[in-house]
């Protein structure tokens, strides 16, 4: 994606997600994230329902996912994906997170990163009535 209409799309995306981030979804931030079989995860994004007041995601902290500086960005990434392409399948939101995170700058990467929460919470889904 480095022709002209390939960084146009990139941008798109971009925009997109962020905006998203920024005006839909809560982020948070825990040690260790599991789903109901006790399964580690590496993020969760729960749409907002009765239980749940806003469009959530968690990422979990303690995944091997997430190992170097860009793993917690790379599956918000990922989480904010479920939310902006909600009929897309899982495996391609996978692929969507790898090409659009190979193909951003490092001004946008780091947009990204200023999302990430800084402090980890102890509640998670479990703990906030969302499962």
């Amino acid at each position: 994606m480095t022709n002209k209409s390939g960084r146009h799309l990139v941008n798109l995306f971009f925009r997109i997600l962020v905006h998203c981030l920024a005006h839909k979804i809560q982020v948070f931030k825990l040690r260790c994230l599991k789903d109901e079989k006790n399964k580690a995860l590496c993020g969760w994004f729960f749409p907002k329902d009765e239980n749940n007041k806003t469009d959530t995601v968690f990422l979990g902290i303690e995944h091997d996912e997430h190992a170097g500086p860009d793993g917690l960005p790379k599956t918000l990434i990922h989480e904010v994906a479920h939310y902006a392409l909600p009929k897309v399948a899982h495996r391609y939101i996978y692929e969507f997170e790898n090409r659009l995170w190979e193909c951003l700058t490092p001004e946008q990467k780091k947009v990204f990163r200023s999302f990430v929460p800084k402090h980890t919470v102890k509640r998670g889904p479990k703990q906030r009535g969302m499962m």
